[in-house]
């Protein structure tokens, strides 16, 4: 979990099979949900817990939202302010709510009957790190990089006072008990004590850095010194040291008991530790988590402990006994990366160094994949479906089998990280890519490695043949190689680009592969031979190559706004269209059907940065200078209905469409956009090009959707944590 701010690209390569109704899915997985969406897996990333007054409830705050549930059984109860990228935070009496943003210089204050914005609290110059409410829930403080703590009405959202004398950034901020006191910690070294009401500084204190939490009595204040392995116990009043606490481990979090008679503290393990806190001794020490522990605190009758963890979990503690009552697992810790199996009826979602498989239909708990000791870079299925392989940040790649979740063999020899394990068509070779520079390539049934490709710190590309006989390896100083799967031997290598070389495409009965580079040439080569049949000098540099869905045609697009249609078997050139008006022009390309002819008219062109088959092949849509979409008749070059253009949310948003899907049956597309209020997708009609439905889940999208089978359904995956189901609007 500790690795997961490495940015991780999003993406479904194979098949999602959900019915079109909601019904059969669980009562809770449909809490919350977005408007539109008919499910939910997972409750977003875990960052805080708190108890209700009474204990009857549980709050617990997530990168979606803050999560209800009942304190004795469990149960969800419901899901409040669902919002996106945000941090929030319930009053004690829990009529209001606070939310705000990394980085960000305002706080936004809610009523939590009816979720209507009170009040847009300003006036910080720089970001706001971290919100409190006094335990009365009459006021707001809020502490920030400008060395300042602002006070707020917490009923009004009026601002009240401001608290200057550090002189560094301010981080944390604590309200003593009795609400008479605040504490502050700051990047300059000290923890302040204040009077809440004149907001004059009492005392500072460098015992201790950073001020955990007051004793419910208001006598001790909790602090973090300035090593990790230490707590400091200070007296709230004058600032001596009472006692410190020490640990061998690195402390994360901490709280007292109801009675101020118990400290807990989570470490970044997962290990707990209890203290007696009038003579410092250790109560207890057991393992809760098996990542760092997020969050601890106490229910308010001191018998129970809620602990949330990065291992995706929050549990509850019998105090006496250290035996885990009940554990929740549907937090997950981080952007959610998964894949379905062919058939669709399972998914596969990574879970640090585990892999949840999950009913694609119910989305019931079916197995967890057990073994890596780090975190998995990737997952992906079988074209069979039964065999699921993973790399992994431990140095292996492992194969399982996909219905029992038995682990079949380990896969090593790399010497670091393992990054997306690719199988061939035939399902009996995989392909693994490491962080050392090398690929590997492997036999699933033995486990023999057959070809080890040092890249020499080259960027490298790969592609099998459609029998899964020949492997295309392409590098970044123009090589292209092809090599035999079954002994592990080079067949031959072709003569070099001048450039990078992009993934090499086979035609489907391959006997003519394709490779596309950046010097602005597409090379046609007899695979038998190693002949050079064609090279096709495109105008303006190629951005990508394409087959139609048979592997006959492949499309050609460039930077200068073309869309070049070549026949692979015969290497003939059948048409070339441009994308849209310029300065007044229909700009469009006429074609002979010989090689390299053709004749050009209009204006001069812009970008056409992708383009997409539809399942049928008989039309392409183009995305040009990212943001607007045309669809196109293949067999005419004729434009299919009217130039597609997302509308903007608000008037600075800056719209950037990055991908273009198709359902199955053709009928509908997706566009998946990015813009300055986060990423949506869309979903447009492919005959017509009119808009039938927005889907904007709780954050960002990126390119990790897929649609049903059927055509009925789309999922799409967030950098939340959390999978979001949707019906398609029927025609």
């Amino acid at each position: 979990m500790k690795k997961l701010c490495v940015t991780l690209v999003l993406f479904f390569s194979v098949t999602l099979c959900i019915s079109h109704t909601s019904a059969q899915y669980e009562p809770s997985m449909q809490i919350g949900v977005p408007d539109g969406a008919i499910a939910r897996f997972s409750r977003g990333v875990i960052r805080k817990i708190d108890y209700s007054p009474d204990g009857s409830q549980v709050a617990v705050t997530t990168s979606i939202g803050v999560w209800l549930h009942d304190a004795q059984t469990g149960k969800e109860l419901d899901l409040k302010n669902r919002y996106s990228n945000s941090n929030a935070l319930f009053s004690p009496d829990h009529k209001r709510y606070v939310t705000y943003m990394n980085p960000i210089t305002w706080v936004q204050l809610w009523n939590s009957r009816n979720s209507k914005l009170i009040k847009t609290l300003t006036g910080h110059k720089e970001k706001i790190n971290t919100v409190k409410f006094s335990l009365d829930s009459n006021t707001i403080a809020t502490a920030s990089d400008d060395k300042t703590i602002r006070l707020w009405d917490a009923q009004t959202g009026e601002y009240l006072k401001t608290l200057t004398g550090h002189t560094e950034a301010v981080f944390t901020v604590k309200f003593s008990p009795n609400g008479e006191t605040i504490a502050s910690g700051s990047a300059d070294k000290t923890i302040r004590l204040w009077n809440m009401h004149t907001g004059k500084l009492i005392k500072t204190f460098t015992e201790a850095q950073t001020p955990i939490e007051f004793s419910p009595d208001g006598k001790v204040l909790l602090g973090r010194s300035s090593n990790p392995h230490q707590l400091q116990m200070l007296n709230a009043m004058t600032g001596e040291l009472i006692k410190t606490l020490h640990w061998n481990n690195l402390v994360c979090s901490a709280a007292f008991s109801a009675d101020s008679n118990i400290i807990a503290a989570g470490d970044y393990d997962g290990t707990i530790r209890l203290w007696d806190a009038t003579t410092g001794q250790t109560i207890k020490t057991f393992k809760a988590h098996t990542d760092t522990v997020v969050d601890v605190v106490f229910s308010p009758d001191g018998k129970t402990l809620a602990t949330a963890g990065r291992d995706d979990t929050m549990r509850w503690w019998d105090i006496h006994t250290a035996e885990n009552i009940k554990t929740f697992s549907e937090y997950l810790g981080g952007r959610s990366h998964m894949k379905y199996s062919p058939d669709g009826k399972t998914i596969a979602i990574i879970r640090d160094d585990k892999v949840w498989l999950r009913d694609a239909t119910t989305g019931k708990h079916l197995i967890t994949l057990k073994g890596h000791t780090e975190y998995i870079w990737d997952v992906a299925f079988s074209e069979s479906g039964d065999t699921i392989a993973t790399g992994s940040a431990d140095k292996t790649a492992r194969l399982w089998n996909a219905h029992t979740g038995e682990s079949i063999r380990t896969l090593t020899g790399h010497t670091d990280t393992v990054y997306t394990p690719v199988f061939s068509p035939d399902g009996n070779k995989l392909m693994t890519r490491c962080n050392d520079n090398a690929l590997r390539l492997w036999d699933i049934n033995t486990g023999k490695n057959i070809i080890t490709y040092q890249r020499e710190k080259q960027s490298v590309n790969f592609t099998f043949s459609p029998d899964s006989r020949t492997l295309a390896i392409a590098t970044e100083a123009g090589d292209v190689s092809l090599w035999n799967t079954s002994t592990g031997e080079k067949i031959r290598t072709f003569v070099r680009h001048s450039q990078y070389v992009h993934p090499p495409l086979f035609s489907s009965n391959g006997n003519t592969m394709v490779t596309h580079s950046k010097d602005r040439s597409v090379r046609l080569w007899n695979v038998h031979t190693g002949e050079n049949i064609n090279t096709l000098n495109i105008m303006g540099t190629v951005n990508s190559v394409l087959h139609t869905p048979d592997g006959e045609l492949i499309a050609i697009t460039s930077y200068k706004e073309t869309v070049s249609m070549w026949n692979v078997e015969t290497e003939q050139l059948l048409k070339e269209f441009e994308g849209h008006k310029k300065r007044g022009f229909d700009v469009l390309r006429r074609f002979s059907l010989g090689k390299k002819q053709k004749r050009r008219f209009g204006a001069p062109p812009e970008h056409i940065r992708k383009a997409k088959y539809s399942p049928n092949g008989k039309s392409v849509a183009t995305v040009k200078n990212n943001n607007t979409v045309q669809m196109w008749d293949i067999s005419t070059g004729k434009r299919i209905g009217k130039l597609i253009k997302p509308p903007k949310d608000d008037p600075s948003d800056e719209i950037t469409v990055t991908d273009i899907v198709y359902t199955p049956d053709g009928n509908t597309f997706a566009t998946v956009q990015l813009g300055n209020l986060g990423g949506k997708v869309r979903l447009w009609e492919t005959s017509t090009g009119k808009h039938l439905k927005t889907l904007k889940g709780y954050t960002y999208c990126g390119n990790s959707l897929k649609f049903s089978p059927d055509s009925k359904t789309i999922a799409t995956g967030h950098w939340d944590g959390t999978v979001l189901i949707w019906d398609i609007p029927q025609r």
